[in-house]
C-alpha cells in the first residue's frame, strides 16, 4: 500500500470517492487515513 497522501490531492480524491457513493470507511481505506479523518 502507498503511504498516505496529504494536501490538495487527498482532498480532491476524498470528494471524488464520496461523490461516487463509496462509504466513508472505504474512502479512508483507499486513502490510507483514519475513518475519523473523513468525518
Amino acid at each position: 500500500m502507498e503511504p498516505p497522501m496529504y494536501g490538495r490531492e487527498q482532498q480532491v480524491l476524498l470528494r471524488h470517492y464520496l461523490e461516487q457513493g463509496l462509504s466513508k470507511a472505504e474512502v479512508a481505506k483507499r486513502l490510507g487515513i483514519s475513518r475519523r479523518t473523513v468525518y
